[in-house]
């Protein structure tokens, strides 16, 4: 009887370390942020480390993408700096949990590491342990890091064309959406407004995610999304390419309820797109995006 308890605590506990929780997920992801912030220093930039507004509404599904979104440009600093590129592994296709997150930060963790060769500043790192954390908290806290990986790649967050080429791995998803409920017919694309801006393509976001919104209500996904407030101030493409993740993250639900998964990368086009090209193809896909109502069979 005492082997079988033993046996029972052993595994309880190796269960209890397995598990993470988002508490887990930030402390691991503040040591990325003291390894981006001194390779920060070590590149001579001395403005402030990035600050994001408190976050609402985030779940293990967003934050992961905001982890996959610091590997990339990880891979891209690696590059720059001549090293080979690594492997951005596409988003998990299943419910993500804080152990999955965990192990992405952890990723990034160890990517970055590579360019850090002063074993003293590594050894002096100590992993604190926070407690009472939230996924909100756990998603400013990268995105912060994500802002702070701009600066060491000479760039200003991304840029309306990056943002469409986002765009237009959404509108791939839903199309995918449609033809496994066997519609095929795609009408036309609408006409793109001239002098469009981000706070625009915002709007047509979040009107999106409405329409995500009533999908997973009819499919019984537990929790649907809600859909944010428009805020009331200057939008950037950033903040756009942001809500855009988010859309995509909520996509990836529906195909897991659906039991099927594809995966589309994210390719950034040629030429120039603008604020206009986004919002055209963001109305697009709402207008396409198919609500598994009672109106047709669910496949």
């Amino acid at each position: 009887m005492k082997r079988v308890l033993v046996l029972i605590f052993a595994v309880n506990a190796l269960f209890a370390y397995m598990v993470k929780t988002p508490s887990d997920v930030y402390s691991y992801a503040m040591l990325l942020k003291q390894k981006v912030k001194y390779l920060r220093e070590k590149a001579g930039i001395n403005k402030p480390f990035p600050n994001v507004p408190p976050q609402t509404n985030k779940y293990p599904r967003h934050v992961i993408q905001k982890a996959l979104e610091i590997l990339s440009k990880i891979n891209l600093y690696r590059v720059r700096h001549g090293y080979g590129s690594i492997f951005i592994p596409p988003y998990p296709a299943r419910e993500i949990t804080p152990s999955d997150v965990y192990e992405m930060v952890k990723r990034d963790d160890a990517e970055i590491t590579v360019f850090i060769k002063d074993i003293k500043f590594l050894k002096s790192l100590k992993l604190k342990k926070y407690k009472g954390k939230t996924p909100n908290d756990v998603y400013r806290l990268l995105w912060s890091i994500s802002l702070a990986m701009d600066d060491l790649l000479g760039i200003r967050g991304y840029t309306p064309t990056q943002v469409y080429g986002l765009a237009s791995k959404l509108l791939k998803i839903v199309e995918f959406l449609r033809q496994t409920q066997n519609i095929y017919v795609l009408p036309p694309m609408p006409p793109k407004l001239p002098n469009r801006h981000p706070n625009h393509a915002l709007y047509k976001s979040y009107e999106f995610l409405d329409k995500v919104r009533k999908a997973e209500i009819n499919l019984w996904i537990n929790n649907p999304t809600d859909v944010p407030k428009t805020p009331h101030k200057v939008i950037t493409p950033t903040e756009v390419y942001d809500s855009i993740q988010y859309n995509i993250a909520e996509l990836q639900r529906i195909k897991y309820r659906l039991g099927v998964e594809r995966y589309f990368k994210s390719e950034i086009p040629k030429e120039t797109k603008t604020p206009s090209d986004v919002v055209q193809i963001l109305s697009y896909a709402s207008e396409i995006m198919p609500l598994f109502d009672f109106k047709r069979t669910l496949i």
